[in-house]
């Protein structure tokens, strides 16, 4: 496969469903270096996570999956200096075939990080801070701008204010004409009836609140609320994978609809499965409902 299913699904059109792998730890092993030493290194970093797309086949890949959930409130450390450097050569060598993805923390997730709520006070210290970071990975031309809220997001449920953070980021993402999505794990069914609100037009649904695969009846509400929606997927688990983009794509006919793995690729996956599956997907998808 290559990218341009990937900016069909961005388009927000209907057409052939691109993969999508959260792979850092993944090339980690890869390269057998591990993911801290990875991500130590941005050519590393970036040469590795392009090497193991282009091992799996998929249509994108990201930079900063794993670090935007475990340090959202470190602006301007050392591995977010470095995941700018890499993500900037992602984007020079691997962008004519690669969707490049850039993921930050979202500003749910900083407020939260920053005085461990979320709420109008915690949000203005966020805003600045999530400010800075679309700014800064915007001004580098991603795919897409991907930010990433976690469980905090489910129990703080989405305010007046947080739309409001939002809208300054969304506007600053257009400003470089580069669409923006919300990725959410750890979800109920009570959330994503909000979701729409914060329009982002661009929805990555995680595994929910029991660490399992969204509901039939979750994404057939949602693919009508958003743009486009993409669906994790196991890629460590073919059939079960395979069996459910079919059921979702059945749910979601005639919608701009993609499929991600579950929550970053861990290093000890059996790489030979997750290439397999891969590889069936994209034979197979003559035989997927459109």
């Amino acid at each position: 496969m290559t990218r341009a299913a990937f900016d069909t699904f961005l388009q927000g059109k209907a057409g052939p469903p691109p993969l999508i792998a959260f792979c850092e730890k993944l090339a980690g092993r890869v390269n057998q270096s591990g993911y801290e030493a990875l991500v130590a290194d941005p050519q590393l970093w970036c040469n590795n996570v392009a090497r193991t797309a282009r091992l799996l086949g998929v249509d994108a890949a990201s930079i900063g999956f794993s670090h935007a959930d475990c340090s959202a409130g470190d602006v301007g450390g050392g591995v977010e200096r470095n995941a700018l450097e890499a993500f900037d050569r992602l984007k020079q060598f691997e962008d004519s075939w690669l969707g490049c993805i850039a993921v930050i923390a979202g500003p749910a997730a900083v407020a939260a990080s920053l005085s461990g709520r979320v709420d109008e006070e915690s949000l203005a210290g966020a805003r600045q801070l999530s400010a800075d970071r679309v700014e800064a990975f915007c001004s580098r031309r991603p795919s897409l701008l991907l930010l990433r809220e976690n469980t905090i997001l489910a129990s703080a449920g989405i305010s007046t204010a947080l739309r409001k953070v939002y809208s300054t980021l969304r506007n600053m993402a257009n400003y470089y004409n580069v669409p923006i999505a919300l990725y959410l794990s750890g979800y109920s069914g009570g959330l994503l009836s909000e979701v729409a609100k914060l329009r982002t037009g661009i929805v990555f649904l995680g595994p929910d609140q029991e660490g399992q695969m969204p509901g039939l009846s979750t994404i057939t509400a949602l693919s009508h609320e958003v743009g486009s929606l993409s669906i994790a997927l196991p890629f460590n688990e073919p059939t079960k994978a395979f069996a459910m983009a079919q059921r979702y794509l059945e749910v979601c006919a005639g919608r701009s609809i993609a499929f991600h793995s579950m929550g970053d690729i861990p290093e000890d996956a059996d790489l030979e499965v997750v290439r397999n599956f891969v590889g069936e997907f994209c034979r197979h998808l003559g035989e997927l409902p459109a």
